[in-house]
C-alpha cells in the first residue's frame, strides 16, 4: 500500500519489519566500501585489542540496512521520490553479527516543498535489536509524492 505525503500525521508512529545481519553482510559491505579497518577485518585484533573484544557491524552498514528496511513496508514504493537528508545520527550501542534490527519511527515534521507534487516528511528513527536495545538513532528527511 503506497502512502502519500497527506497520509502521514505528525506524532504518528510505526515500525518496520526486522532483518538479521550476518558475517557475510559485513564481508560484502567492507569489500564494497573499502572499509578495511582492523576493527572489521582482523579477527586477532578484534579479540585482543578492540574495545568490544568481538566482531561488530560497521555503523554505516547498520544505517544502510535500516534505510533498506523502509522498502519492506511497501509504503514508499511509488511515492517516495527522494531521500533528501539525514540529521542527528547517533550510534548508541554496538551491533554484532546475528543480531536482528528493526526501525521504530515517529513522524516529527511535514513541510511543503518547492515542488508542487511533493512535500518533505521528517522521521525520527530508532534502530532496535532483538533485545529491544537502542542501536542507532537518526532523523531522515524524504520527498514524498502528493496525491493527484
Amino acid at each position: 500500500m503506497n502512502l502519500y505525503f497527506e497520509d502521514f500525521e505528525v506524532g504518528e508512529k510505526f515500525s518496520t519489519p526486522g532483518r538479521s545481519i550476518f558475517n557475510t553482510d559485513i564481508v560484502n559491505f567492507v569489500g564494497l566500501t573499502g572499509m578495511y579497518e582492523d576493527l572489521f577485518c582482523n579477527l586477532e585484533y578484534i579479540e585482543k585489542a578492540s574495545a568490544f573484544k568481538k566482531r561488530i557491524v560497521p555503523g554505516a552498514l547498520t544505517l544502510s540496512v535500516s534505510v533498506g528496511l523502509f522498502s519492506r513496508t511497501c509504503w514508499f514504493d511509488k511515492t517516495g521520490l527522494a531521500l533528501t537528508g539525514f540529521r542527528k545520527i547517533n550510534f548508541i550501542n554496538p551491533l554484532v553479527p546475528g543480531d536482528t534490527i528493526r526501525n521504530e519511527c515517529e513522524v516529527i515534521g511535514k513541510q511543503e516543498s518547492e515542488r508542487r507534487d511533493g512535500g518533505i516528511l521528517t522521521l525520527q528513527v530508532i534502530v532496535k535489536n532483538q533485545r529491544d536495545e537502542d542501536i542507532v538513532s537518526y532523523q531522515t528527511l524524504g520527498l514524498m509524492a502528493k496525491r493527484g
